[in-house]
């Protein structure tokens, strides 16, 4: 590890752990807590903020007996929910925001120095969020001045990993944007406060949806801030689910928008993993001249801008690809796309056949070997798995999925 990157770790930490024992301006901490935004004895009914619902509470839309949920690792499948939450803005006059050091945990807090539940979140592991009153800011110690912005600040932060993934960035930090769009209040904000923009499709994506990079204000660490008034919008994905309006809002603001635009790309499209050191295929070579007699072209979408790889998965008819960050694309396919996704055994995760349902996508998995006779000790190595491709199997499924969908589209894939 570089030396610099392992110090700045060692110092988030230091500073992490410092909040929790050394006292230091401990009125700022919140001296008690709102359980949420727009119920009774809530933040709407105690103090001077206003709520705006941009879409409204909807069911899943997954089958939970589907018996595809069964094969999925322990931990990842989907939880059982009866609805999805409404998706709303709440504007905050005085409010403040901080944002832990290790970039994970959000504090909203009101004038009157409360903890807003709903729209603060604290993770206990993947989609489970602590109550309310579980918070650490409740027993933080030491807090820094918050910095003061005249104005406006709309926050679109959603955790860290929305700086490095483009999963996260597009299912958990960029719908916020719609929400705020869809509430009439894009006009009003003077700042964007945003994970930090490390890859181009940030920047070029902010760019199609009309965004002036000049506001934004990049937030990777520790912050704290108060503004004249701040916009914070619901959590985008409940218990780990995708809500149908994400999807739907993706075609209108991109695809929509780039359908005007030429596009020379193919119907049959395989997504190579060489730009990720993780889940592998190490028989690639003989999955890829298969595909390629088949009529197939393959990308690394690291090499494709933003906008090109919108038109590259609005124009496939038929996707083959790992498990993996890329396939977030899917939202940009046209109804009647069909996708075949390949996972590791150790690494089954429902994410992109749930999308698939809600994008109307015809969805195929297969299950391949391990490259390695390891059995993976934790599910981080399970997640890095590298796999071996059954060549003939995937050959087969692409004949039985033309004979699904080859009736809405001119293709014809030979029979293995």
């Amino acid at each position: 590890m570089n030396t610099k990157i392992y110090l700045k770790k060692i110092y988030k930490k230091i500073f992490d752990v410092s909040t929790k024992i050394i006292p230091y301006q401990t009125y700022y901490r919140p001296n008690g807590f709102y359980w949420s935004v727009n119920d009774e004895n809530s933040l709407l009914a105690s103090e001077e903020a206003t709520y705006t619902e941009a879409f409204p509470r909807s069911t899943p839309d997954i089958e939970f007996n589907d018996p595809y949920y069964k094969l999925c690792t322990t931990g990842l499948e989907p939880e059982l929910v009866a609805s999805i939450p409404a998706a709303f803005i709440v504007k905050i006059p005085q409010g403040r925001l901080q944002q832990n050091m290790l970039g994970v945990d959000i504090s909203v807090i009101s004038k009157n120095n409360k903890l807003i539940g709903e729209i603060s979140y604290q993770y206990v592991r993947s989609n489970v969020a602590a109550p309310i009153y579980e918070h650490d800011i409740l027993r933080q110690k030491l807090f820094l001045t918050p910095k003061r912005y005249k104005g406006t600040v709309f926050s679109m932060l959603s955790g860290d990993v929305a700086s490095s993934n483009i999963f996260h960035w597009l299912y958990d930090a960029l719908p916020r944007l719609y929400i705020l769009k869809e509430s009439g209040l894009l006009n009003t904000v003077d700042w964007f406060l945003m994970p930090v923009l490390k890859h181009k499709y940030h920047k070029e994506s902010l760019r199609i949806l009309g965004i002036d990079l000049n506001k934004i204000i990049e937030c990777s660490e520790y912050i704290h801030l108060q503004a004249d008034t701040l916009l914070i919008t619901s959590p985008v994905r409940h218990k780990g689910i995708t809500p149908n309006w994400v999807c739907k809002a993706h075609h209108k603001y991109f695809v929509t928008d780039l359908a005007t635009q030429e596009a020379d790309y193919p119907p049959l499209v395989y997504i190579r993993r060489g730009d990720s050191s993780i889940r592998q295929i190490t028989n690639e070579g003989q999955l890829m001249a298969m595909l390629e007699k088949k009529g197939f072209k393959s990308y690394l979408l690291s090499q494709l801008p933003f906008a090109e790889q919108v038109k590259l998965f609005s124009n496939a008819k038929v996707i083959v690809a790992a498990h993996g960050a890329g396939l977030a694309n899917l939202a940009f396919c046209k109804e009647g796309t069909a996708l075949i996704e390949l996972f590791a055994p150790g690494y089954i995760k429902p994410t992109y056949q749930v999308i698939s349902k809600k994008s109307g996508i015809d969805y195929t998995y297969m299950i391949c070997k391990a490259a390695s006779d390891n059995t993976p000790a934790s599910m981080v190595e399970a997640m890095n798995q590298n796999m071996v491709v059954d060549v003939e199997e995937v050959s087969k499924q692409l004949f039985a999925v033309m004979q699904r969908v080859g009736k809405l589209t001119s293709l014809a894939i030979p029979h293995p």
